[in-house]
């Protein structure tokens, strides 16, 4: 699933890698890139706030995970919420 999920990706079809990223999530709760990846594609497809708790998941696994960090703080930032966006770019 994360495999096919990321080659969706690549070809813009964010529901299908969303997906497919969910899958891979589900299966392996405790991997933070399939949470990262996930996280990138509901971004894509539209949907900052189930791509803020993706990206939030990640971080439970990997607390320093600087892509999900960095990503996270991007959302926010796009959304206006430049507080948060700080405490994830510190």
């Amino acid at each position: 699933h994360y495999n096919l999920g990321n080659t969706l990706r690549l070809q813009a079809k964010h529901a299908e890698a969303v997906l497919h990223f969910r899958n891979a999530a589900k299966s392996r709760p405790e991997w933070p890139e399939a949470w990262f990846n996930l996280a990138n594609a509901l971004r894509d497809h539209g949907d900052p706030e189930g791509a803020a708790r993706a990206y939030q998941k990640a971080l439970e696994y990997r607390p320093h995970y600087l892509k999900a960090l960095n990503n996270l703080g991007n959302l926010f930032k796009d959304q206006g919420n430049c507080e948060e966006a700080i405490k994830c770019y510190e």
